[in-house]
């Protein structure tokens, strides 16, 4: 038994949502930046950023294009600024650039809700990534040397189904568990003494 992070993710537009595993956050992190960064463009962004007669504007873009670049950058500075053109915020990983023609680039850093969006999608590419949104949660991976457990827990002085069975650890553990797999749990259940008894209705503790 381990703790891990299962990571949702779905592209917009969605092309249907998709899990994957990692042992770590920074496990997480890193993929989703891979995602994001081998299919953006934010060549527009910066083109606009530079009429907007922000301080900095420069650096900004530097910091952005590495941001970009390498999966593991981390942008050093702050910027805050608005005017009538744009609104920008930039703090490390967390950041969100809004101008007036409706374009904006939000993208947000935290471990367990990561976020990218690039919104007024016909300044941008076809194949250029229009957003993303991830979600992780902590969960734990079982070995098979829990699965006779489960079955035992799932099983009560009342008769339980196979199906019954397999609902009931699924509902608990998030564990799959097929009818053969039940079947052959529950006898080696027996074998190390547990009374367990089978009817019309199905299995039970007695």
């Amino acid at each position: 038994m381990k703790n891990v992070y299962r990571c949702k993710y779905e592209t917009i537009p969605g092309n249907g949502e998709k899990i994957k595993q990692f042992s770590s956050c920074t496990e997480v992190e890193r993929f989703v930046r891979k995602e994001i960064i081998s299919k953006i463009d934010i060549s527009y962004c910066i083109a606009q950023l530079k009429k907007c007669n922000m301080p900095n504007v420069d650096k900004l873009n530097e910091e952005l294009l590495k941001y970009i670049a390498d999966d593991e950058y981390c942008i050093k500075g702050n910027y805050e600024f608005e005017n009538d053109i744009c609104t920008v915020s930039v703090f490390e990983n967390n950041i969100c650039i809004i101008f007036e023609d409706d374009f904006s680039f939000v993208c947000s850093g935290d471990a367990d809700n990561y976020k990218f969006d690039c919104c007024n999608q016909d300044n941008l590419p076809e194949e250029a990534l229009k957003g993303m949104d991830v979600q992780v949660e902590e969960t734990i991976k079982w070995g098979n040397s829990a699965f006779p457990i489960m079955v035992l827990r799932a099983l009560s002085n009342e008769p339980k189904s196979q199906t019954e069975i397999i609902t009931s650890i699924k509902e608990q553990y998030s564990v799959s568990i097929g009818r053969k797999a039940i079947g052959c749990h529950i006898q080696l259940l027996k074998e190390l003494g547990y009374r367990i008894e089978r009817n019309k209705q199905g299995y039970f503790l007695k």
